[in-house]
């Protein structure tokens, strides 16, 4: 019976060279190191260092700044010749192992930030050369295929709702994942003002930004590898996690500073987080519309 299911199972599962699940490992792996990092270090900075929120926040956006230079070089060397995109995850890995020797022998504010700058190094580079591996040479429903099951421990959710969101547009299915954006930032606002339940309105909110991820990260890059150019499909990558980036520099400073703020600036944070999913729905709107213009155009 455990055969037989086994083997429906992988039946189910798309069939992949063996090496793109090779890399859907390592990215599992990436994931639930950067999951641990989000949601222990501002308990362990705060309550074992000493740091405020603030700084912590202030130290996690830091390695944005050093990620947005190394996603522009890590996609340039992904598409050079001379480095590749092997030697340039190999070069991720280094970095972020430094990265972790530093965080480790943390005590005080400047060595968090060094620490996390070399982190952020690090990720920089990895994520323009892993895309563009498992992008190149594959066909557009292996891409999709391939970035939805990136996420080992969320994989049987990510198979499942991109073959649910399969038929739409990109863009559109890329609105619902903003639309369940949303919808979390308001579970989370209610966890934070509810008298009673507050575990589960932050359960709620969790599922819901879990499914909401699971939309999202195959989707939207799929969507970049298909359109960019072979030569270049680095550089457009690397691009496309520009937008990663620019968010884990803006958002953990302004989180921090609002858990260091009152409890009604705190809880109202998370309101003023779903109301900025509208620009991203406009946004996406536009997409769909100039891409729905460009296919009838080259059908006629």
């Amino acid at each position: 019976m455990v055969h037989g299911w086994m083997r429906r199972f992988r039946d189910w599962l798309p069939d992949l060279d063996q090496r793109v699940w090779i890399l859907a490992g390592g990215r599992l792996l990436s994931q639930v190191g950067i999951g641990f990092t989000l949601f222990y270090a501002p308990i362990f900075f705060v309550d074992r260092v000493g740091l405020t929120a603030t700084q912590v926040g202030l130290g996690i956006g830091s390695g944005s700044l050093s990620g947005m230079i190394a996603r522009f070089l890590g996609g340039s060397m992904a598409d050079s010749p001379r480095w590749g995109r092997r030697f340039t995850l190999l070069l991720s890995a280094l970095v972020s192992a430094a990265a972790d020797g530093i965080l480790v022998a943390t005590h005080n504010f400047p060595t968090f930030i060094l620490g996390n700058l070399l982190m952020g190094f690090g990720i920089g580079l990895y994520w323009p050369a892993t895309e563009a591996m498992v992008g190149g040479g594959l066909s557009e429903n292996a891409i999709s295929w391939l970035f939805t099951g990136h996420v080992a421990l969320a994989a049987l959710c990510q198979l499942s709702i991109a073959r649910a969101l399969k038929p739409l547009p990109l863009p559109r299915a890329l609105m619902i994942s903003a639309c369940l954006w949303g919808l979390s930032f308001c579970l989370t606002w209610q966890a934070g003002i509810a008298a009673t339940g507050a575990l589960g309105w932050a359960l709620m909110a969790l599922g819901v930004m879990a499914l909401a991820m699971a939309a999202y990260t195959p989707i939207a890059s799929s969507l970049v590898a298909v359109l960019a150019p072979e030569a270049l499909r680095g550089v457009y990558l690397s691009i496309n996690s520009m937008c990663w980036a620019i968010g884990y520099f803006m958002g953990p400073p302004l989180g921090g500073w609002a858990l260091d703020q009152s409890r009604a600036i705190a809880n109202s944070f998370w309101l003023a987080l779903a109301l900025s999913v509208a620009l991203g729905l406009g946004g996406l709107r536009l997409l769909d519309q100039r891409l729905d213009r460009a296919a009838t155009e080259h059908s006629s």
